[in-house]
């Protein structure tokens, strides 16, 4: 009878090693599990908001002066779902961005998407006013930098909004009513870019000086950083006449942002000019050597001017 089928023997006692493997990884299972689950609970938690931007106002002071300044109030809402913001500004070099009730919401999966590297995906962000001031003071002119490809670790989709944009200045220009879409994913094949992935643009809506406005932009990630726009709008204006008119805007631009180094041209050396050749050249009526076969050349005697069947006369003269 084989004793391995035995049902009567009894099976040793596990190791004492492979306990306490299991203990230790059992315990770090709980700990990680308890982790997630108390950064949960505080990302949901009405104040985590307002205090990852405080967080992040102490990251950007120890940068120095290179980072800005960021000046936040109002802060409600939490990390899970979103809030609202009343006021940010930020700040450097006399060049200031103010933006008033802001609001920010977070998909329902989207620390999720953002941990496993599907993606981040924010559900909405709404700026009532955003103001842009330039008071920076103008600079030499210098011969501009190539611009460097924009690249980012996961795909992102921001669904945006603004209800009024300032630009502030000597020309002041107010926009209204924006809404839109940023995605950056990868590049679509219809969009002929040459590249692998893609910022896309798209703006539903703009009024502007009267006129409404559509457009969309998509641009290279990667060198050559090829941009492609498509603009449309309708601009209603008066004639002399006094009747109104509406008009339709089509514009469309391609072209690239980044275009690669032009290749140094080495000089071609300079041609040695023509020597002048020292050797005389023999007068016409003087005859010129034949080149014979074999490279080497032979004189012919001159012909004579009588014939050959007489004699060359002699010197005597007859008496």
């Amino acid at each position: 009878m084989n004793s391995d089928n035995d049902p009567d023997r009894i099976a040793p006692p596990p190791s004492r090693i492979g306990r306490v493997v299991r203990w230790v990884f059992g315990g770090l299972a709980v700990l990680v599990l308890l982790v997630l689950l108390g950064v949960g609970l505080w990302a949901a938690s009405p104040g985590s908001l307002a205090q990852a931007i405080g967080w992040g106002q102490s990251f950007m002071a120890r940068q120095g002066p290179q980072a800005g300044t960021l000046e936040v109030a109002g802060v409600q809402g939490s990390l899970l779902r979103g809030g609202q913001i009343t006021q940010l500004q930020w700040a450097r070099d006399g060049l200031s961005v103010q933006a008033s009730d802001t609001r920010i919401g977070l998909s329902n999966w989207f620390w999720a998407d953002a941990v496993l590297g599907r993606g981040v995906r924010l559900s909405q962000l709404d700026i009532g006013r955003l103001q842009i001031d330039d008071q920076r003071p103008p600079t030499p002119s210098a011969p501009p930098e190539p611009l460097q490809p924009i690249t980012l670790p996961l795909p992102v989709t921001l669904p945006w909004s603004i209800g009024e944009l300032v630009l502030a200045g000597e020309s002041p220009l107010t926009l209204s009513g924006l809404k839109g879409q940023y995605r950056y994913r990868t590049a679509d094949r219809a969009w002929n870019l040459g590249v692998t992935d893609a910022h896309q643009f798209d703006l539903d809506s703009v009024e502007v000086a009267g006129g409404r406005y559509q457009a969309k932009a998509v641009l290279g990630a990667q060198a050559p950083m090829p941009l492609r726009v498509d603009a449309s709008g309708e601009v209603r204006t008066t004639v002399p006449g006094g009747e109104p008119v509406t008009l339709q805007v089509i514009a469309k631009l391609t072209g690239v942002l980044r275009r690669p180094p032009t290749p140094r041209s080495t000089p071609a050396p300079a041609s040695r000019p023509p020597e002048a050749s020292t050797r005389p050249r023999p007068p016409r009526w003087m005859p010129r050597p034949a080149c014979a076969h074999g490279g080497r050349s032979r004189s012919r005697p001159p012909t004579p001017p009588w014939p050959a069947s007489t004699s060359p006369p002699s010197g005597r003269r007859r008496r």
